[in-house]
């Protein structure tokens, strides 16, 4: 409260703002929860303009990500903003819980989690991981310069056939539901096969993600009976696994 009305008295905040609403609404975003994946979204949207990656859906407007960037940019790595934008040169937020969302216009967004911190407050691994990461690839704070053209952020109806399918894999695989409802919505073949001749069905077998075999079969209404390249069904991984 003291730091708030002492900036209020050197004339920070716009004239007639209200102190006390004020703190409230920090205090309560300083309470906000989100985990490693719904931050890497936020980063990702933010990167791809305010189009979030997954939906298309424009949740931020371009002020707004103009604004927020400029954010990050300067104090978002706290009283290190200035050494980081020379060290790294990355728009940031550092958290003291140990994460750092990291915004690379049109390329992507970050979301690292390492809890042991640095003097300067933010995650010792994931500052060193930022470091090394933008020496190697040499990103451009710019958007739409040529440094980052090598991998545009896409959304999910851009991508190639091969691409869905891998992703298709890996969500069936690892129990990601927002990703398979995501496709579903979009109208994908879930009964598409990798090279192995396996489908996403025998991943969420292999897996051990009933809910996502539950989806896939009752929703998806994917082939229960597709066979792989060694002729096993998702029933005959389920029994090979005792489930």
């Amino acid at each position: 409260y003291s730091t708030a009305y002492h900036l209020m008295e050197n004339k920070v905040f716009p004239a007639n703002t209200d102190i006390e609403e004020t703190i409230d609404l920090y205090l309560q975003l300083c309470c906000l929860e989100i985990t490693s994946d719904s931050g890497a979204i936020v980063a990702a949207t933010l990167a791809n303009g305010g189009l979030c990656p997954l939906t298309s859906e424009a949740i931020f407007s371009p002020t707004a990500v103009r604004n927020s960037l400029s954010l990050l940019r300067s104090c978002g790595m706290y009283g290190r903003s200035g050494q980081w934008a020379f060290d790294v040169g990355l728009a940031a937020k550092a958290s003291v819980a140990g994460s750092i969302m990291i915004v690379i216009p049109d390329v992507m967004g970050i979301m690292l989690h390492s809890p042991a911190l640095a003097k300067h407050g933010y995650s010792v691994r994931g500052g060193t991981f930022s470091s090394t990461l933008a020496a190697q690839f040499q990103f451009s704070e710019s958007p739409n310069s040529t440094l980052n053209k090598s991998c545009p952020v896409k959304s999910p109806n851009s991508e190639s056939k091969q691409v869905q399918v891998t992703n298709l894999i890996i969500a069936a695989m690892k129990g990601d539901m927002p990703l398979l409802i995501k496709y579903y919505e979009m109208d994908i073949n879930f009964n598409w096969k990798n090279y192995d001749g396996r489908s996403a069905l025998h991943y969420g077998v292999i897996g051990g993600h009933l809910n996502v075999v539950r989806f896939l079969v009752n929703k998806c209404e994917v082939d229960t009976q597709v066979q792989d390249k060694w002729g096993n069904t998702p029933l005959d991984e389920a029994i090979r696994r005792s489930y």
